[in-house]
């Protein structure tokens, strides 16, 4: 049977041995996925603390292009009958702003 020791019995029992304590250094990857998914919500916040080096020609023009098409489809949305409300309509246009300054961000990244 196993029993669970804490740092410091062990210390106690082993005084003439070193521990070490790792520290893992923890990179953040992020996917194609989950870039599309803050461009598309024009979440420009999030999109800003991704490295910079995620963002290759490839992965650009994915983006740009499912930034356009999301932006159509809102834009289909807003002419529904059930879409007609002040607020409904004013929510996709900040949307379609935030999905659009995304867009401009990565234009700008070279």
């Amino acid at each position: 049977m196993s029993q669970i020791f804490s740092y410091k019995d062990v210390l106690m029992k082993n005084p003439d041995k070193i521990f070490e304590i790792s520290k893992k250094v923890i990179i953040s990857e992020h996917s194609r996925k989950d870039i599309k998914k803050l461009c598309t919500s024009g979440n420009l916040k999030q999109l800003k603390k991704i490295p910079l080096k995620q963002f290759t020609k490839e992965t650009k023009f994915f983006l740009f292009k499912n930034m356009k098409e999301k932006i159509l489809e809102i834009e289909m949305w807003k002419c529904e009958n059930q879409n007609q409300l002040y607020d409904k309509l004013n929510e996709f246009d900040l949307r379609i702003t935030g999905i659009e300054l995304c867009y401009k961000y990565i234009e700008s990244i070279i």
